[in-house]
């Protein structure tokens, strides 16, 4: 499972005109701001997918580099998972992960103090910069052609808003019922279910050594959900169609998240009680890189998957790593196996 990440505010997202002002300042040899977001680790995130990672931070830039480096060393990689999978100073800032992103502003809370405003990250930023400007200025450029040829702003069609919310089924101490509630809150109404149902054991066929805190199911129409972590012995729900959507688990103070991954959507028919096997054991699948006759890889790039294809992310196993054997094309002989060091 993986360590525990604590709330912190996040840094927002360059607007297109800050994205602007800044790729002008650069063409012009000009370093008047230098955002963090934009140097450290400029993720492909969801909204910026356009961006790309210069990952051109390192600690001997300048001083507040060297500040950042030494937090890193001694606040960072003395935690898991960074010390169990012995990852280096150099790993961190080469790496590009949404995990070092999210921690990197965990970590300046932290060692920093909120009212610094992420003041080393952004000094740091424009230390990068100073060094390496070409790579920095490329990545500005492509901002900038990414932004003006594609259309971010659509006005979306006028919707007519019903009178009231759709139905919703739920369940109440072991019994279905239909609640109506209308738009403006002002009225609930309830009845029993009166539709087909059967009973879904999903905890007692979960297999780990965890505790499941919460495992929510979908219908594939997006009408119904449920959170069946706490249905001991099995609870009603709906005949339909569903997917297994999200979770978490919690072991000690390590914390590990689920989705839908692989998983499959599943057919829980009327009068037919479901119980499907899912959870351990676990397997896992990993990306990796070639640097000359080396085959590189980081735990970082693994991904993880139950029995029924769920996906879990933030995992740390347990006492020793999973094996990675390493074959020849076509499943044929052994050419390495390697293992991360355990959280032990």
């Amino acid at each position: 499972m993986a360590s525990r990440r604590s709330a912190a505010r996040r840094r927002p997202a360059l607007d297109a005109p800050r994205q602007l002002a800044i790729a002008r300042a650069v063409m012009r040899l000009e370093l008047l701001g230098v955002d963090a977001n934009h140097v450290l680790l400029p993720l492909p995130l969801a909204e910026h997918d356009h961006l790309s990672a210069d990952r051109i931070v390192a600690p001997e830039h300048g001083d507040a580099s060297r500040r950042l480096g030494t937090a890193v060393e001694q606040h960072l990689l003395t935690r898991d998972p960074y010390r169990s999978y012995g990852v280096t100073l150099e790993e961190v800032f080469s790496a590009g992960s949404a995990r070092v992103h999210e921690d990197m502003y965990l970590l300046s809370d932290e060692v920093f103090g909120w009212d610094t405003n992420y003041s080393i990250l952004r000094r740091s930023g424009i230390e990068a910069v100073r060094t390496h400007p070409g790579a920095y200025t490329s990545g500005v450029l492509d901002t900038i052609w990414q932004q003006l040829s594609k259309s971010y702003f659509r006005t979306p069609p006028a919707k007519q808003e019903p009178t009231s919310q759709p139905p919703a089924v739920v369940n109440v101490n072991g019994k279905l019922e239909t609640i109506d509630v209308s738009r403006d809150g002002s009225r609930i109404t309830w009845k029993p279910f009166e539709g087909p149902s059967t009973k879904a054991d999903f905890l007692g066929s979960f297999t780990s050594k965890a505790l499941l805190r919460a495992a929510v199911i979908k219908s594939t129409d997006g009408k119904l959900s449920f959170n069946v972590s706490k249905s001991a012995g099995g609870m009603m729900i709906p005949a339909g169609e569903y997917v297994l959507a999200s979770g978490q688990l919690a072991l000690h103070d390590s914390v590990a998240t689920l989705k839908q991954g692989r998983s499959k959507p599943f057919q829980v028919k009327a009068g037919e009680p479901f119980a499907p096997k899912w959870g351990g054991p676990v397997t896992a699948e990993f990306g990796f890189s070639r640097e000359g006759d080396k085959l590189v890889f980081t735990p970082w790039d693994i991904w993880y998957y139950g029995g029924l294809g769920e996906e879990y992310s933030n995992f740390l196993p347990l006492g020793t790593s999973p094996e990675f054997t390493i074959r020849k094309k076509g499943g044929g002989d052994v050419i390495a196996v390697a293992r991360f060091p355990g959280n032990c």
